[in-house]
């Protein structure tokens, strides 16, 4: 976010998939260190099925059945929604911090017409 034009209204979220293991209270501890709290990043997490449901309806990949060793296996690709809540882009691996604000801007000025 850092990267950004300040002018830009961007809201970065992170949904957990796992609502066993990160809690509303884990989430809030997690976002409350100092690198994610400059990025004003905002913690979601759900009922396991609400968060499949959603996983289905934008297309990421997540493992169906929680692994006894709690790691679960899903996308790390990050999603680009806007205003309105429909899916811009889906920006993939690797995940570098300067082409993803390049890719944001030019996603911004595309959008802008």
């Amino acid at each position: 976010k850092q990267l950004l034009n300040p002018q830009i209204p961007v809201q970065m979220m992170l949904v957990s998939i796992n609502p066993l293991g990160d809690t509303p209270e884990q989430l809030k501890t997690f976002f409350d260190k100092p690198d994610f709290k400059k990025a004003h990043f905002k913690g979601l997490t759900g009922e396991r099925e609400e968060i499949q449901k959603l996983a289905g309806q934008i297309g990421v990949y997540v493992q169906e059945t929680m692994p006894d060793f709690g790691h679960i296996e899903h996308s790390g690709s990050l999603l680009v929604i806007n205003p309105a809540g429909d899916l811009t882009a889906l920006i993939t691996n690797p995940n570098d911090p300067q082409m993803i604000a390049q890719d944001l801007h030019k996603i911004m000025r595309y959008r802008r017409g």
